[in-house]
């Protein structure tokens, strides 16, 4: 996320998101699912598309990778419908791609290649995301890396 005050109204919700996720992807439905942390981000920051919106995207994506698109179509559920008026169209058309499992061919890579530890294809992914916008390529990063962690702590448990 760009800025300072970006990052400091960001902190709680990115805090919360990644415990909300872990918490749901344990329980194994979505019904457990909290997702009021969403409303926190969506809009926030610069960019085309603020930095929140790059993150929210990122999850959904990450979950529909991840095989759990019934948490991202909760999230969808939840958020979209705020969303028009908390940000701008072209970030919102983004936000209902991701919801359906869409986006940059970088961020497919790097979780794959997170997901396989293929070190290198991360290394080319993640430069390759550092091209995308101003922030866009690493603030989807952050939100991949953010659901990522969620699963692993999910799975320890």
């Amino acid at each position: 996320m760009d800025d300072d005050m970006t990052g400091v109204h960001a902190k709680t919700p990115i805090a919360t998101a990644r415990l909300s996720l872990r918490d749901a992807l344990r329980m194994g439905n979505d019904e457990a699912a909290d997702w009021n942390w969403s409303h926190g981000l969506i809009g926030l920051g610069p960019g085309l598309t603020p930095s929140g919106d790059d993150f929210l995207g990122a999850v959904m994506l990450a979950l529909h990778a991840l095989g759990r698109r019934d948490l991202g179509d909760s999230l969808r559920a939840d958020l979209l419908p705020c969303a028009p008026q908390a940000t701008n169209t072209i970030s919102l058309s983004h936000l209902r791609a991701a919801s359906r499992g869409y986006g940059a061919a970088a961020l497919h890579d790097a979780l794959a290649a997170v997901v396989t530890g293929d070190e290198s294809a991360i290394i080319d992914a993640a430069t390759r995301l550092g091209g995308i916008g101003h922030t866009s390529g690493w603030d989807a990063l952050a939100g991949a890396v953010c659901t990522l962690d969620a699963w692993a702590q999910a799975r320890l448990h």
